[in-house]
């Protein structure tokens, strides 16, 4: 009988578990990105436990603004990427904050006109689509899409990040190296968009300042009138 000695055995129990690990990273990997192509809300349940593992696309980007108690938040396709039936496109607009807004409402409409819905749950909220494909916002290259506004009893979170689920096998495969027909990305911009604040207006002036030391009308100037010419002879030898 021949026998494999143990330097052998051990080298090859090495590499059975190497194989097992790379294996088990791919899994992980298609089980963090990937997500079913039915409805993933309504709400943030469709949204990951955290922002943590993802990358940005410089297809999409996103941002907010925030005015007084209410945030309201916006969508860009930045490329287009000729769309059909949704897809490639916007499937959930997932938003994470300390404190979760105490509600909210979507504007979005997705390529079929029906409207997104907003939801929460744990540490995020979203705009996420209605119903399948079909109701993806297409990535068409159409920048300020309104997605909807928070409200908050308190003071508005001035950070905030947010994560795009998106409908692009292309663009997946790209950016995470695995075969899915969708996944989560980071907006172009980064996970934390800076937020535009909107204060109250300033009203205008409505009169102009004069310069120091220049008049502020021209001087009319004032003509004598002259003397009538007399008529009259003079008398003799005057």
């Amino acid at each position: 009988m021949e026998r494999i000695s143990v330097g052998a055995r051990a080298r090859t129990v090495i590499g059975v578990i190497a194989v097992v690990l790379l294996v088990m990273s791919f899994a992980l990997v298609a089980l963090l990105i990937n997500r079913p192509q039915a409805n993933a809300g309504p709400g943030a349940g469709g949204c990951p436990a955290s922002t943590s593992g993802f990358v940005a696309s410089s297809l999409v980007g996103a941002s907010f603004s925030i005015s007084a108690n209410t945030a309201t938040y916006s969508f860009d396709s930045l490329v287009n990427t000729s769309p059909s039936g949704g897809v490639p496109g916007l499937i959930e607009y997932c938003v994470y904050v300390s404190t979760l807004p105490t509600s909210g409402s979507a504007v979005a409409v997705g390529d079929n006109g029906q409207a997104f819905d907003f939801g929460s749950g744990g540490g995020s909220f979203a705009f996420s689509r209605h119903d399948g494909e079909p109701s993806n916002i297409p990535l068409n290259g159409t920048t300020g899409i309104l997605m909807g506004t928070a409200q908050w009893s308190g003071t508005v979170p001035s950070s905030q990040s947010i994560l795009l689920h998106i409908s692009d096998s292309a663009e997946c495969e790209k950016l995470y190296h695995v075969s899915s027909p969708s996944c989560f990305v980071f907006p172009s911009s980064g996970e934390t968009p800076t937020p535009t604040n909107t204060p109250a207006g300033v009203p205008t002036p409505t009169n102009t300042p004069t310069t120091p030391g220049e008049p502020t009308a021209t001087p009319t100037q004032t003509i004598p009138t002259p003397l009538p010419t007399p008529t009259g002879t003079l008398p003799p030898g005057k």
